[in-house]
């Protein structure tokens, strides 16, 4: 007779503390898992296009991070099927932005507790599940302990519910105790997000409305979402001048002096690609 498999527990540090060798990653999964939401409650007809917003609040002081957005949120009947389980994502490839339900769990490695809150609309309850990030740690570090995978979550997360408006809808991450400072620096935050989150071109870049001139004219869809950090929203950080980096400051090396747009269409008229 065959013994049943066994999923240790070292598989949850894979997939969770050791998933991101750059900590910053974790703020791009988060705006990720925001932006599929933000998409859905556009397309369900919850907020209008353009009504997004997805925010980050850094505290230093207290070591704290909190991402929020204005989407669908989570009932609260699928908690914990989301949002304990590992890896068995409800998400679609090719259609949705993350799609192998892992990421949110990426900040258990740079925090003590990893909490998500979200209420669902219509619903007069909102949902709280907290990660213990340190007995985590605790327990995978315990070579003498030999717990099943599954056994630890259901130790290491504990859900409650409250009281919340029934046209409330949102999913916030709460990071407490951040044990990273480079996730707590404001304004490397920033100048990292500008460069990768999916945001809108800064209008003092002279070519941007020729740039979603073209996007429009060819029906193109060019995903960007409103993002704050600290209460200031943030764009691509595009100019016409190319700089080199030199010790202490930065010298103007070139010029852009114009945009090439690039469109492919195959025998039936659908779009390869465009650039």
């Amino acid at each position: 007779m065959t013994d049943n498999p066994r999923i240790g527990k070292d598989v949850i540090e894979s997939l969770t503390l050791g998933m991101y060798e750059d900590c910053r990653f974790i703020y791009r999964e988060y705006i990720q898992n925001s932006a599929d939401q933000v998409d859905k409650a556009v397309a369900e007809g919850l907020i209008n296009a353009g009504e997004d917003e997805i925010h980050i609040t850094i505290n230093p002081k207290e070591r704290c991070i909190v991402i929020e957005d204005n989407a669908t949120g989570i009932s609260s009947d699928k908690v914990i099927p989301i949002l304990r389980n590992i890896a068995h994502s409800t998400k679609k490839r090719g259609e949705d932005k993350g799609f192998r339900g892992i990421g949110r769990l990426g900040g258990l490695g740079y925090c003590s507790k990893l909490i998500f809150e979200t209420t669902f609309a219509g619903e007069e309850v909102k949902s709280i599940m907290t990660w213990d990030a340190d007995l985590l740690k605790q327990i995978i570090n315990d070579r003498d302990n030999s717990e099943e995978a599954v056994d630890v979550l259901a130790r290491v997360t504990d859900t409650i519910h409250k009281k919340e408006a029934a046209d409330k809808h949102y999913f916030k991450v709460i990071l407490e105790n951040v044990t990273s400072d480079e996730l707590l620096n404001v304004e490397r935050v920033k100048n990292y997000l500008s460069m990768v989150a999916p945001v809108d071109i800064s209008s003092q870049f002279i070519y941007r409305s020729q740039i979603n001139k073209f996007i429009k004219d060819n029906g193109l869809k060019d995903d960007a979402y409103n993002i704050y950090i600290n209460e200031e929203q943030i764009y691509k950080p595009y100019t016409t001048h190319i700089y080199k980096e030199i010790p202490g400051s930065k010298k103007a090396i070139d010029d852009i002096l114009g945009v090439d747009f690039l469109l492919s269409k195959d025998s039936d008229g659908n779009i390869i690609y465009w650039g």
